[in-house]
């Protein structure tokens, strides 16, 4: 998977590479919205970044910031506030009403997503991460302007300096923003293994969720779930009802999928797993993480597979070419759902729900390896 790319040998060749990036992304989908269906990105509507609209509007909520109606305010919105009340204040002080505003820090978040992708692509060399940037669910977050691309962003940054302090205050932030980051946690217990950096971290987020509960409660029944360009339980849930007519609660799929993932890891761990050597694990975790929480919990749009490439590093450094390439097909087929349709219609839907718990499943056994291995190391210590 490592080549050596021509655009990586000067550093003038990154501009290249942001132009025609941002010619891609932006420029044809802010004047021609409908062309994000010939990128084969849904979009249903005549607007690009409609999910940042909804940040935008947001600000309208000011004056009722401290109120427990800014939670239900739909009639006035348009968009029900399903995120912290820390956007109303973001998009209040960024002025996002203006036009100019909006579309200027659409194009600040956007460019640094190239930037951060082309670090990427240019410290591990593969070639599998330039085509994760054009996947489908990488266009699906451009495309909807979610604000999962302002905290991928700050998560990067958090995962990439060795200042624990910095990092905190980035990971700390992110999970202001949007609460899911916090499944990520695990990968900085890896990240730092000293146990007051580590109650340090978690301290300070059991406080914050304790003071915003009520909050907390709310943004989870008023976000809206879909078994659409989602993936997860709820998703498999709803779908086996939507063409089988079959009714399962998604907890007991959640129940069944941990308790067959962990039989599979019994089994295959002496054969596959006990002697592979790790890379990259902390940064792996975090993406994982994310990835298997959200499975598992409820449903999330398929743009929250974006949050895979921190977990990419690791996975082209196994040295097991089966479990490798097993997980980027499964990568690939996961994070291109209106493609396969496209393709295969109704079929491509069955391959990429496949894909998707294959995902799980492989991300999962690997996950509780990184924990026992780690487990068994730091035991080790203190009986020495």
């Amino acid at each position: 998977m490592n080549f050596k790319f021509f655009f990586l040998n000067k550093p003038e060749n990154f501009l290249i590479f942001f132009i025609v990036s941002l010619l891609f992304y932006f420029i044809l989908g802010f004047e021609y919205p409908k062309l994000w269906n010939y990128l084969l990105a849904e979009n249903n509507s005549n607007l690009t970044f409609s999910d940042f609209r909804c940040v935008q509007q947001w600000g309208l909520l000011y004056d009722f910031f401290l109120s427990e109606s800014s939670k239900t305010f739909s009639h006035i919105t348009k968009c029900i506030l399903n995120h912290p009340r820390i956007w109303i204040l973001i998009s209040k002080i960024l002025n996002l009403k203006n036009e100019y505003n909006f579309y200027l820090l659409i194009f600040i978040l956007i460019s640094i997503y190239i930037s951060i992708f082309y670090y990427y692509i240019k410290k591990f060399r593969s070639y599998f991460i330039l085509y994760f940037f054009f996947s489908g669910a990488s266009s699906l977050l451009l495309e909807r302007g979610n604000n999962d691309l302002t905290v991928f962003i700050i998560l990067f940054f958090s995962l990439n300096t060795n200042n624990v302090f910095f990092s905190y205050v980035f990971y700390l932030t992110s999970i202001i923003l949007k609460i899911f980051p916090l499944f990520g946690l695990l990968g900085y217990v890896s990240k730092f293994k000293n146990i007051k950096i580590i109650i340090l971290f978690i301290l300070p987020i059991a406080l914050y969720f304790y003071i915003t509960y009520d909050d907390l409660v709310k943004i989870f029944y008023n976000t809206p779930r879909s078994g659409d360009m989602s993936f997860g339980s709820y998703a498999i849930e709803y779908n086996l009802f939507k063409h089988l007519k079959l009714k399962i609660n998604s907890v007991y799929i959640s129940l069944v999928l941990i308790l067959i993932t962990f039989l599979i890891y019994l089994s295959i761990r002496k054969k596959f797993l006990a002697n592979l050597e790790f890379a990259e694990e902390s940064s792996f975790l975090v993406g994982s993480c994310i990835y298997l929480c959200l499975f598992v919990i409820s449903s999330s749009y398929d743009y929250r597979l974006v949050f895979l490439l921190f977990s990419i590093p690791f996975i082209l450094k196994l040295k097991s070419n089966i479990i490798k390439y097993t997980l980027l097909i499964s990568i690939v087929f996961s994070s291109e759902l209106y493609r396969l349709l496209v393709i295969f219609g109704f079929y491509g839907g069955i391959m990429n729900s496949f894909f998707k718990l294959s995902l799980f499943v492989l991300l999962s056994v690997i996950t509780m390896e990184i924990v026992l291995r780690t487990i068994r190391k730091n035991f080790y210590k203190l009986k020495v």
